[in-house]
């Protein structure tokens, strides 16, 4: 029986080999590239829809941009398609990020594009635990955000800065990359400590908060490097190529379906690096199981 106490879980291996896991999660991935394929066709297909059918820059270059004198009909209809095309989004990146947890963490169990649209309770729990995430990370960086204005005005008005050769723009600059910075640090290392909770549901278990950041605990920079070399490189790969393809084909085509391609390719290897990382420092499956039968 797995045992969650303060310093983890007795028994098992405490620090998580960070290259490891990122090579094994890229390994998986081209490993199950035909069950990529097949799970993620439908999900890309959702997605390049949505992504062609967003009327709002059609709308924008009609009324030559959002203003006063735009009609209250065009607002309401941009404004209903982004929030429909988010919602779908986020639908379908919940159903294929489980399902490929699954993939990972259930050897027994074949998953099939069927199970992309079976929508359970797992599913669920999964976007509220997302939306949690979202309003934590709010909640932490609205006040970052808002000294950034105040500060940049002190930095203006400051006689240290008026009798620097330097011109105050510098400073600016320095303080705006500190605190973005400081953004992407605190963020990284919650998401680092609290992202086991997606697998967790993934295999219809569930462990809360507190016990994700006490499994995690000693782990947490090693999970941030790990989700940042399983999904880092591939958005600088696509990223390069975003910049090269204009040069090479006349039209967007080619861009717009790379786009598609990467945001799958990246998360599929993303859920693989927190799944590997989930099975290491908790148990198989079974197990788990049933100890939330138990509970």
């Amino acid at each position: 029986m797995l045992i969650f106490e303060g310093e983890g879980i007795k028994g098992m291996p405490r620090q998580l080999p960070v290259w490891k896991i990122a090579v094994q999660a890229y390994a998986f991935v081209w490993g199950q590239k035909f069950a990529f394929i097949k799970l993620a066709s439908l999900p890309f297909i959702v997605f390049m829809i949505g992504k062609f059918v967003d009327l709002t820059p059609i709308i924008k270059h009609i009324f030559h941009d959002f203003g006063s004198d735009t009609p209250w009909f065009a607002l309401t209809l941009s404004l209903t398609m982004a929030s429909t095309k988010s919602l779908l989004f986020i639908f379908i990146i919940t159903a294929f990020s489980v399902v490929w947890h699954r993939q990972f963490l259930i050897e027994s169990e074949t998953q099939e594009i069927h199970d992309l649209i079976d929508w359970r309770m797992r599913h669920t729990k999964f976007i509220i635990m997302a939306t949690i995430f979202g309003i934590v990370g709010f909640v932490l960086f609205a006040p970052v955000v808002w000294l950034t204005k105040p500060l940049v005005s002190v930095i203006i008005s400051s006689e240290l800065i008026k009798a620097s050769e330097l011109s105050p723009l510098f400073f600016i600059i320095m303080v705006g990359a500190l605190l973005m910075a400081l953004k992407i640090a605190i963020g990284a290392l919650l998401s680092a400590r609290w992202c086991l909770i997606f697998p967790s549901i993934a295999v219809d278990g569930f462990i809360s908060f507190r016990q994700s950041w006490n499994i995690t605990s000693g782990n947490g920079l090693r999970l941030t490097g790990i989700i940042i070399l399983s999904t880092l490189p591939i958005q600088i790969a696509a990223g390069i190529l975003f910049k090269a393809f204009p040069l090479w084909e006349p039209f967007t085509g080619f861009s717009f379906l790379l786009d598609g391609v990467s945001y799958f390719v990246i998360t599929a290897i993303g859920v693989s690096a927190l799944s590997a990382a989930y099975h290491r420092l908790c148990t198989d499956y079974s197990t788990l199981t049933d100890m939330f039968q138990q509970r």
